[in-house]
């Protein structure tokens, strides 16, 4: 994915989050987390008052962060963990990507879906944390 590509993903996602919340709010905060097989996501909406409140993220843009995160794929690097997108109120908005800590899921995940994701996506034993050794070696076990 080229990043003119990444941008226009990018800017989809923003475009469905502003589409489903038309109300007045100050901010929106959506993390997304996602492994080759599964995938978690949340969304706050901080009113204009101060009060934040927990939001949906729409299907499609789970689906849009899920393309993003294989078109982002390094070779060697792997693909990232989780992404932060900060949404202010005229549309501008900012995306950080972490290939390196764990991600976030609402339930356990099998250490075995960590495997399976360093096989889609690989990495270089340097770019291996000490957190995903572990979910490998757990992966191991198991199988």
């Amino acid at each position: 994915m080229t990043p003119e590509e990444q941008n226009e993903t990018l800017q989809r996602i923003v475009s469905l989050v502003l589409q489903e919340n038309s109300d007045t709010w100050a901010e929106f905060k959506v993390r997304f987390s996602g492994l080759v097989n599964t995938a978690s996501s949340s969304m706050t909406k901080k009113k204009v008052d101060g009060t934040e409140v927990a939001g949906f993220l729409p299907d499609e843009a789970g689906f849009l962060y899920n393309s993003l995160r294989s078109g982002m794929y390094q070779r060697g690097m792997g693909a990232w963990y989780n992404a932060w997108t900060v949404i202010e109120p005229s549309g501008v908005s900012t995306t950080d990507f972490d290939y390196d800590v764990p991600p976030v899921f609402a339930n356990p995940v099998d250490p075995r879906s960590f495997y399976e994701d360093i096989r889609y996506f690989p990495r270089t034993v340097e770019r291996i944390t000490s957190w995903l050794m572990e979910k490998l070696r757990e992966a191991k076990r198991l199988q």
